[in-house]
């Protein structure tokens, strides 16, 4: 039962006008206990504490990421539909990645992005047109001689020509790396290979 003494507690003055700096401070004030909590649990001997902290913590990330589109998908809800700009050709055609890695269907998808249905199709109709003026693009990505290679010969003269077109080696001739396989989405059929440098 509640302690009859709370209630005669008495609070300090003016604080309805403070309340919501107060609830500020609060949350702040937790934030600072949590990641100290977990930056201990982090660099503990014990593995398992280790992972319930790493666990812990994307669990959070998810749902203030969660928080975060709530508050913009509501602020943009309430726009008049003719009214709400439109999504780039690339962004579309990000939308339609994303569709097909979470597997949703097209109401799904339109819920997901303020959009109708039937737009999200049209999108799919349309996804092989060519062109500046294409509907759906992909990202443009720089071609690759325009950054610095690596170069992991140690005895390859960097004044040397390397196959057409030339690029710049980045750093000294004999770097080090290591090839990255990983998934994507966690699917065996979808590799993502990955050049590394290695220290």
């Amino acid at each position: 039962m509640c302690d009859p003494r709370l209630s005669k507690m008495p609070l300090p003055s003016g604080w309805p006008e403070n309340v919501k700096s107060a609830v500020l401070y609060v949350i702040s004030l937790a934030h600072y206990a949590i990641t100290c909590a977990r930056g201990w649990a982090a660099n503990s001997i014990n593995a398992r504490v280790r992972l319930a902290a790493e666990d812990d913590r994307l669990k959070q990330e998810t749902e203030l990421l969660r928080e975060e589109l709530r508050i913009k998908d509501t602020r943009m809800a309430k726009l008049d539909p003719r009214r709400r700009p439109y999504y780039s050709p690339t962004e579309r055609m990000a939308i339609l990645q994303l569709k097909a890695v979470r597997g949703w269907s097209l109401a799904q998808t339109a819920k997901a992005f303020l959009v109708q249905p039937r737009t999200i199709a049209s999108w799919l109709k349309r996804t092989d047109e060519q062109g500046d003026a294409a509907l759906v693009q992909l990202r443009d990505r720089p071609a690759a001689n325009q950054a610095p290679r690596i170069e992991p010969r140690s005895n390859w003269p960097p004044t040397a020509a390397c196959a057409a077109p030339a690029a710049d080696i980045d750093g000294a001739p004999g770097r080090k790396v290591s090839l990255v396989v990983s998934f994507h989405a966690g699917r065996k059929h979808l590799p993502a290979i990955q050049l590394r440098r290695v220290a």
